[in-house]
């Protein structure tokens, strides 16, 4: 199979293309589909590239998310098609039922490949749009195909339905079969019994009819046809009279079915001769099917990737092998090592690998052949998915012995007359695959040659991979824009390859060393020393020093990309969670704020209710009214909750009002509704908060804070926390703290019928609530605030004793909830902790029993 685009005629086989396509065939189920594996080819179209990759890529998304598969297991319907070419001709029933089942599993992968998606937009689109391609015409051929089905059975053989008169005489067939068979029966036994036939024969079948087996000496005995006889002559074979008749007729019933059958074959045939082009394309289509799919087996067999492929040369491929090396390997339990191999234009076109004998530099090379061959075939490469990969539309390979009897050239002639026919024909389309560059003759002149036409290449700007021993070619490399040297790597301590290609600096052919391992006389070594001199021993140890060094920092580069990418991942993930929050806090406040407002309304609904029962009870309008102007306060302690949400403090605002929520829920539900006509048992008296004036504690309702009122005017008020903490806010948003209290306490008060779920509250607080405090890193508004919900929930639960965790720092904050502390209802004394427990960052509170 030459291609157009490589050269030699042979470079196929020497990249080992020939035992790649041999893999792939063997996961084919037809012989057209072995052969189309078998004929692909490279194309030097980009589109083309990358429509035949595409439809591998679907293929094994399918083979990926498909249960069950039909099967591709088909029949070569060549001949048989073409034996329909002559008129009169039909096909046997092993042929028809070879046709049907093509038909069928043709149908199968039609509707599979054919499925389409909704695109989101109310299209339908091809779920498999390059598979789809694969599909031809077929109307009609499914019922040809149920047809044939229905005639045959699961043996293949004409079912005796398949035309009244073929079952009528199969009927008649078996009639005279049964009426044979009885008649020999008798004869048989009656032969016996006279001792013509030995006891322990039975009657058999000569040339298709039945006899009897006789001794020769009563061969007379029976009147007959006498159609074989045994090895010995001991026995003949005789067809008795009496069956001879009943005989001929079944073989003219026979002879009957034979034409009955004929014709109905002739009858099934005749709609396959009509589509029989049909039915041609039908099968080459189940061949690329089956082809396509053998690709995508190995593929995924071999974890093979799709690079991109872009329109101009690149080959930047990352952990690529060779995949024929791999599948050797594999079965002796190896592996191979990948390499990452990049020539880049303008800079990198020409990779020049050195390195020691059996390093790998020659598979390297064979490597880069072999999968530019197959990506341009359309075959995915075993590379990493983030690789790329461009077009060529000249590849050619020298490597091996070329040594030429025929033409009577030597190896390195033939070398020099690949060089010559490589120079003609390379330009910047070429990828060029020179193994030994030079080699085969005086090495001073060869590396000079080999020097000159590696200058010619690169001023033709082609690409390519080339493997040298030669000092010079290094060198040339490593002055030169458009090449880049390479070395295969080698462990000096345990003196083997790793078989790993280092892209960068060139490689050192450890002559010496692999010389000294080998166990070479030490004279023999210090002589080659001292040929060669001291300067080129250096030079040999310093690139050696800088493709260990290389390999060091290869290494940590490694290990930082790792480290970044998990960082990466890391990162991601805390924003994602942070998002989460983020929303989860933005469903609370609005939950929070609709629970808020539902409180407004059922409170509103309770006191209009209770205005109604008022009225109703000849209560005071001047009652009312004071009853009404509490609600709109009420309303206006509510509707606060969007400023606490801007001052930091709404989550523990929504708290407080959950709470009071739930102590209210709690209430309604122990103490239930007056019924109508009972406020004559018990008159209604509503607490109206006295207005604050100089002097009094109160609590600032948007900060939840309490202080001494020191300021009053119309439009502001001044509140003093803790003696040394200013507040300034409008008139509205303060309340006499102790009309408050005495509110809150009135409400609290409990009742004797509730006694028992006051306490099972009261002790389900006491396991949910923390007996340490942390307000590190809040400021003292806010700390002072947590401090006094720490201790007033501490105190009605009935705790003796409490910590709170402010830390050292400057100390303000340690004097700010000191202060608090000194006055704070229900608080008998404190002191720092134990040094060894956190000292004067921890402030012990003992409550008031």
């Amino acid at each position: 199979m030459p291609s157009d685009i490589t050269y030699p005629s042979d470079y196929l086989d020497k990249v080992g293309y020939y035992d790649l396509l041999d893999l792939i065939a063997s996961e084919c189920h037809s012989s057209m589909g072995r052969e189309m594996v078998g004929a692909l080819t490279a194309s030097t179209r980009p589109d083309a590239i990358r429509h035949r990759l595409e439809r591998v890529r679907e293929m094994r998304h399918l083979l990926n998310v498909t249960m069950e598969l039909p099967t591709r297991r088909v029949a070569d319907l060549r001949a048989t098609l073409g034996t329909l070419r002559a008129e009169g001709s039909y096909l046997t029933e092993e042929e028809l039922a070879q046709v049907a089942q093509a038909i069928v599993s043709y149908e199968a992968w039609s509707r599979l490949l054919t499925k389409v998606q909704d695109n989101g937009a109310g299209e339908v689109t091809p779920l498999y749009p390059s598979l789809s391609r694969l599909v031809v015409g077929s109307e009609g051929l499914q019922e040809i195909a149920q047809t044939i089905l229905r005639k045959l059975d699961p043996h293949g053989r004409l079912v005796d339905n398949a035309s009244p008169r073929l079952a009528e005489l199969r009927l008649a067939l078996q009639h005279e079969e049964r009426a044979i068979a009885k008649l020999m029966r008798g004869l048989l036994t009656a032969a016996q019994a006279a001792g013509y036939v030995e006891e322990d024969a039975q009657a058999t079948m000569r040339s298709g009819r039945p006899v009897l087996p006789v001794t020769a000496m009563h061969k007379r005995q029976i009147p007959g046809i006498v159609h074989d006889e045994s090895a010995t002559g001991k026995t003949l074979y005789i067809e008795p009279l009496e069956v001879v008749e009943a005989n001929n007729r079944i073989r003219e019933l026979e002879s009957e079915e034979h034409r009955e059958v004929i014709e109905i074959l002739r009858q099934l045939t005749a709609p396959i001769r009509e589509r029989r082009e049909t039915l041609s394309q039908l099968y080459l289509s189940m061949g690329r099917i089956d082809a396509v799919c053998a690709i995508a087996r190995f593929a995924d067999e071999m974890h093979c990737s799709i690079p991109e492929v872009r329109n101009k040369p690149t080959i930047q491929w990352y952990q690529a092998i060779n995949p024929i090396l791999q599948h050797t390997l594999s079965q002796e339990g190896k592996s191979v090592v990948a390499q990452d191999i990049l020539l880049r234009y303008p800079n990198e076109r020409i990779l020049v690998i050195s390195g020691p004998n059996a390093g790998g530099k020659s598979v390297c090379l064979k490597t880069v052949g072999l999968l530019q061959y197959m990506l341009q075939s359309g075959i995915p490469i075993p590379v990493h998915p983030d690789s790329v990969a461009g077009v060529f539309n000249h590849l050619a390979i020298e490597i091996g012995d070329n040594q030429s009897m025929e033409d009577d050239l030597s190896t390195y002639s033939s070398h020099l007359k690949h060089m010559r026919a490589m120079s003609a024909a390379c330009g910047a389309n070429s990828l060029l695959l020179i193994d030994e560059f030079g080699a085969g003759t005086e090495p001073e002149l060869g590396g000079a040659i080999a020097e000159g036409l590696l200058a010619l290449f690169n001023e033709q700007r082609a690409w390519g991979v080339i493997t040298t021993h030669y000092r010079n070619l290094k060198e040339y490399a490593t002055t030169h824009k458009g090449i880049v040297n390479g070395a295969m790597l080698y462990d000096q301590k345990e003196m083997k390859p790793l078989y790993e290609l280092s892209i960068g600096q060139p490689g050192s052919s450890f002559a010496l060393e692999i010389a000294r391992q080998q166990g070479l006389p030490r004279k023999v070594l210090e002589y080659a020393t001292e040929l060669v001199g001291e300067e080129v021993i250096q030079s040999e140890r310093y690139v050696q020093d800088i493709v260990r060094d290389k390999q060091y920092w290869q290494r940590k580069r490694t290990e930082i990309e790792h480290r970044e990418q998990k960082l990466e991942r890391l990162l991601a993930d805390y924003e994602a969670r942070l998002s989460k929050l983020k929303e989860q806090r933005q469903d609370l406040l609005t939950q929070a704020q609709q629970e808020a407002t539902q409180l407004l309304d059922q409170s509103r609904a309770q006191i209009e209710r209770t205005i109604r029962e008022i009225k109703e009870s000849q209560a005071e309008r001047q009652q009312t009214k004071e009853a009404r102007q509490a609600l709109s306060a009420y309303s206006e302690q509510l509707a606060q909750v969007d400023t606490l949400e801007q001052s930091g403090s709404v989550e523990r605002e929504l708290e407080r009002l959950k709470r009071r929520k739930e102590r209210k829920e709690r209430k309604r539900k122990q103490g239930g509704a007056p019924e109508r006509g009972a406020q004559s048992q018990s008159p209604v008296k509503l607490s109206v908060p006295k207005p604050p004036k100089e002097g009094d504690e109160v609590r600032v309702t948007t900060m939840n804070v309490v202080g001494v009122l020191s300021e009053l005017s119309a439009s502001s008020a001044t509140v003093v926390v803790n003696g040394r903490i200013r507040i300034t806010c409008k008139p509205n948003e303060i309340v006499r703290l102790g009309s408050e209290r005495k509110e809150e306490q009135a409400q609290a008060a409990p009742q004797p019928a509730r006694t028992t779920n006051v306490v099972e509250h009261l002790h389900e607080r006491r396991l949910d609530f923390s007996d340490r405090l942390d307000v590190r890193g809040m400021r003292a508004a806010e700390a002072i605030q947590a401090v006094q919900y720490f201790l007033d929930d501490a105190i009605s639960l009935g705790f003796n004793r409490v910590q709170i965790l402010h830390g050292t720092g400057t100390g303000a904050l340690r004097i700010s909830i000191r202060e608090l502390l000194d006055h704070y209802p229900g608080v008998s004394h404190y002191h720092d902790e134990d040094v060894r427990f956190g000292g004067a960052g921890i402030t012990i509170v003992h409550l008031q029993e």
